[in-house]
């Protein structure tokens, strides 16, 4: 049971927490199983919450490793499109898919 959270880690509660780890390879392959195209893929070595004591806000109210740490992928962004839609993606509007909710494609 956990009794932190990070968005206060003063808060007093019980919480039951359940996790899973995915690798790109099961994600990207549950996508291409479901025939979808990818057209980006990208990583931040930024988020926008203090997930580990460790981490340090920069000046634009987002956390990071600590400088020497390497800036390795904390989150990721997606697009993707269902074959023969050739819509425009319209820009500024691209869609960033959680793990979790690629998770819903199932595999």
């Amino acid at each position: 049971m956990d009794n932190e959270t990070y968005a206060d880690r003063d808060a007093e509660f019980v919480a039951g927490s359940y996790a899973w780890q995915h690798t790109f390879s099961e994600i990207l392959g549950v996508l291409a199983k479901r025939g979808l195209v990818v057209e980006s893929l990208r990583e931040y070595p930024v988020i926008t919450w203090k997930a580990f004591e460790f981490m340090v806000e920069d000046g634009d109210g987002m956390w990071r490793l600590p400088e020497g740490a390497g800036d390795i992928p904390l989150v990721f962004g997606l697009t993707v499109r269902r074959p023969g839609d050739r819509r425009p993606r319209a820009e500024g509007r691209e869609l960033d898919h959680s793990v979790s909710q690629v998770q819903r494609l199932g595999t």
